[in-house]
């Protein structure tokens, strides 16, 4: 199976006056991913915080 080269020069010439828009918007994506990813992370982290404060306060209140 041959290319045409004309056909390649047209779908080069497409790609470079629109690939960005494809590739942002699989970047897009991901950092999505990404961005929900941390924002799990950070809530499961809070929680671990607060229940050790708590714990750290009775164990405070019980020594005093």
């Amino acid at each position: 199976m041959e290319l045409d080269i004309p056909v390649f020069y047209r779908w080069q010439q497409e790609l470079f006056e629109h690939g960005a828009v494809a590739f942002d918007r699989a970047g897009a994506g991901r950092e999505d991913l990404a961005a929900q990813k941390l924002q799990k992370e950070n809530a499961q982290l809070k929680a671990r915080l607060a229940s050790k404060d708590e714990v750290i306060a009775e164990i405070m209140t019980e020594s005093c």
